[in-house]
């Protein structure tokens, strides 16, 4: 028998990767829009599901944020869920790959490998207008994300 925080999400069962301590405790965003490489597997995602933004400019994918993140968690495409120390899961599709060679990446995220979880947003919506991602999702502030379960589903096959 399994007990369970009134409120906690559940997540799917698939490759898990643990994030040590300190990673994964700021949640950043980029805009869908800057995804403009029409040969790219980001792109053909796009075009394939359709670009399409929940009532605060999240991307999404049918119930799923699209996220960008380093591909230590998986390919383009993947359906991946973040679990944060305090219980929560972060329900994503992999929409972004960070580049590696950027400056402050390193195999968790960027920053430093703080910013783990990346928001896929609609930037007309987010840019130059101070929103973060924890004004809209305060249970996931003050949290950190503890571990990836790849589910082993992709979007582009």
């Amino acid at each position: 028998m399994i007990l369970r925080v009134k409120d906690q999400d559940s997540y799917g069962s698939g490759k898990t990767i643990n994030i040590p301590s300190p990673y994964g405790d700021s949640f950043t965003y980029m805009g869908w829009s800057l995804i403009t490489s029409t040969g790219s597997n980001q792109y053909k995602l796009r075009v394939k599901t359709g670009e399409h933004y929940d009532v605060n400019g999240f991307g999404k994918i049918g119930d799923r944020y699209v996220i960008a993140c380093t591909p230590t968690f998986g390919k383009i495409g993947d359906e991946i869920d973040f679990v944060l120390a305090n219980g929560r899961v972060i329900h994503g599709v992999m929409g972004d790959e960070k580049n590696m060679s950027d400056a402050g990446c390193n195999k968790w995220g960027h920053d430093g490998g703080h910013s783990v979880v990346e928001f896929v947003v609609n930037k007309s919506m987010w840019y130059h207008t101070g929103k973060t991602v924890t004004r809209f999702h305060p249970e996931w502030a003050k949290s950190r994300v503890v571990k990836a379960v790849n589910l082993g589903k992709n979007h582009l096959r």
